[in-house]
């Protein structure tokens, strides 16, 4: 399938939410290749930007020092860094874009159609992949002990998770209840099996409501 043929579908913003080892960066590649979409981590565009300092910040320090005290990179940088980074990109050859790993906070939430607006969405549809913290710890520790036997150096999981636990859980509830902005919970039961067939299945899931709400409930069925 070519990008041509999402030439007349709405233009659509898809914020993709989930823990850590939630399988976001798998589904996201399976909706890159399929349904014509522009992947954005929202960490890679952070660690792009190591020594941009943020103002909004109280001591006015790097996001490489903020990050190094476990504090948060304002909404305001994040924003403006993200639009710096999506800019980058000729938009008219995307069905839409996926923010991976956004929003995580409220205030982001709050936020969130006024970065559909700069980008001229149409619509704005999350998916919450809700992945069990057993599932995801198993996950962790497979992969931890990859990265071990080629020495990389990675973040704990129980470290990781701690943020999400705190801070973007309680944003999802209030998110499902509240709907401001659109939102879809793919259950552990919807995207069980190991992480790459589960993520690619709940993938395959997005790609259909997508085409769904895009009116053409068939452009994705090849």
């Amino acid at each position: 399938m070519t990008q041509t043929s999402f030439a007349n579908v709405p233009f659509t913003v898809i914020p993709l939410v989930s823990g850590i080892f939630g399988g976001k960066e798998i589904a996201s590649a399976k909706l890159v290749a399929e349904a014509g979409l522009l992947h954005i981590g929202i960490g890679e565009v952070l660690r792009r930007n190591q020594n941009y300092v943020d103002y909004s910040d109280p001591h006015s320090r790097t996001i490489s020092e903020l990050q190094e005290v476990r504090a948060l990179v304002s909404t305001n940088t994040t924003l403006e860094l993200l639009s710096e980074h999506v800019n980058t990109f000729d938009l008219a050859q995307y069905s839409g874009i996926i923010l991976e790993g956004f929003p995580r906070r409220m205030d982001q939430l709050e936020r969130l159609n006024e970065f559909g607006e700069s980008v001229g969405a149409d619509i704005i549809q999350g998916y919450y992949l809700d992945v069990s913290a057993t599932e995801r710890k198993r996950r962790a520790e497979a992969a931890a002990k990859e990265r071990s036997e080629r020495n990389d150096v990675h973040v704990p999981f129980d470290v990781a998770d701690r943020f999400f636990q705190e801070e973007t859980v309680p944003l999802l509830k209030r998110w499902m209840k509240e709907r401001p902005v659109p939102i879809t919970r793919l259950s552990a039961e919807d995207c069980k099996r190991t992480e790459r067939k589960g993520s690619e299945l709940c993938a395959e899931l997005i790609k259909y409501h997508l085409a769904t709400l895009w009116g053409q409930p068939s452009l994705l069925a090849e």
